[in-house]
């Protein structure tokens, strides 16, 4: 018989320091992970942050839940995120997702959101009956330099064995395609550009006239959180890393915040970006210059860093991304879908219904 069990924040900081956790084969959650899950502004003590699937005393499946508030016509409410579904494929056919997710509906009160999901994850959710559409945003993906060692090698088996020879190729062919880079020219007029952080109440007044329109509206509290606490850090695979099925360490992930500033050093644009092996996401950008000034300052970010490769779902940005991105290899089309519980969706407010890319979990990964 499956046994759920729900961990409110003091409880998973408990749990992440007991002998239960340190021996465990398959771990739930990563150590910071779980940190970061604790200092979540936006994070009620009693919220439920993970489920716990026992068969007997084995661990055989888990649920993360991230705390969120949501505009909706009356007031704001708490919601929570589903994150990091993960069931033991000796124990699958046992409906233990299945209970998992409708747990995750009880101790939440039916006020579930969530995106990124797999189509066997979509067809569970449908299952449950609990869920509407909410929104897909469509975006871009451009890429500017070669990068094959990501690519190719979750396509087929073959080039999981090659990627060593694949980043040779990658970084030969790049030193040549560089080249070009010189010949490129981006203007930035009379706007000077800062990089800091933590961010201070300047920046939060700024946010504050720009994201009424927002589901989720993200102010400077929830921008420190997210650059304090991330869900990746830079490292070498650990025992824990390789004991926990979802991303915990990488050769190259960061943060950067950036401040757009006119001649009278009033900001006119901020934007959060995550940057993971020269893949450049823009999780949060607000801007009130014009959006050819926002291009022109991602291309300078792009050469930069270095970056390899773009995805944007900014509606606003991306036709004009694509058309001035002249050093860009090759871009496709990408879109990302999102649920919403059926209790959330009655009480949505029209007027309020903008998701930008980093809502949800989507910043931390």
């Amino acid at each position: 018989m499956i046994q759920i069990k729900a961990l409110n924040k003091k409880e998973l900081g408990e749990f992440i320091v007991s002998d239960e956790f340190k021996e465990m084969p398959h771990l739930p959650i990563s150590t910071h992970r779980a940190i970061s899950h604790m200092h979540n502004p936006r994070a009620n003590t009693e919220d439920v942050l993970l489920l716990l699937a026992y068969e007997e005393s084995d661990l055989v499946g888990y649920l993360g839940v991230l705390a969120d508030r949501i505009q909706l016509k009356e007031k704001e409410d708490n919601c929570g995120w589903l994150s990091c579904i993960w069931v033991n494929p000796k124990h699958r056919g046992k409906q233990i997702a299945y209970q998992m997710v409708m747990s995750a509906f009880d101790h939440w009160d039916n006020k579930i959101v969530i995106t990124e999901f797999t189509a066997p994850a979509q067809r569970l959710y449908d299952k449950t009956k609990k869920f509407s559409p909410l929104k897909t945003l469509e975006g871009i993906r451009i890429y500017r330099r070669l990068d094959l060692q990501k690519i190719l090698p979750p396509k087929h088996p073959f080039f999981r064995k090659t990627k060593n020879l694949l980043r040779i190729i990658d970084s030969l062919t790049n030193l040549i395609l560089d080249l070009r880079f010189p010949f490129y020219n981006i203007p930035f007029g009379q706007y000077q550009l800062e990089v800091a952080s933590p961010l201070n109440e300047a920046d939060n007044a700024f946010l504050e006239k720009h994201i009424d329109a927002g589901l989720f509206q993200r102010k400077v509290i929830d921008w420190n959180w997210i650059l304090k606490y991330p869900w990746i850090k830079n490292g070498n695979p650990t025992d824990e890393s390789k004991r926990y099925h979802f991303s915990s360490l990488d050769k190259s992930f960061q943060f950067q915040t950036v401040r757009l500033k006119n001649k009278e050093s009033e900001t006119v644009a901020m934007l959060l970006c995550a940057i993971r092996n020269g893949h450049l996401r823009i999780p949060f950008c607000y801007y009130e210059c014009d959006k050819n000034q926002i291009v022109q300052l991602i291309r300078h970010l792009m050469k930069k860093w270095k970056i390899n490769t773009l995805s944007s779902y900014r509606s606003d940005l991306n036709e004009v991304l694509k058309k001035n991105s002249k050093e860009a290899l090759y871009s496709k089309k990408i879109s990302r879908a999102y649920l919403i519980s059926n209790a959330l969706a009655e009480k949505l407010d029209a007027n309020k219904l903008f998701i930008a890319d980093g809502d949800g979990d989507c910043s931390f990964t």
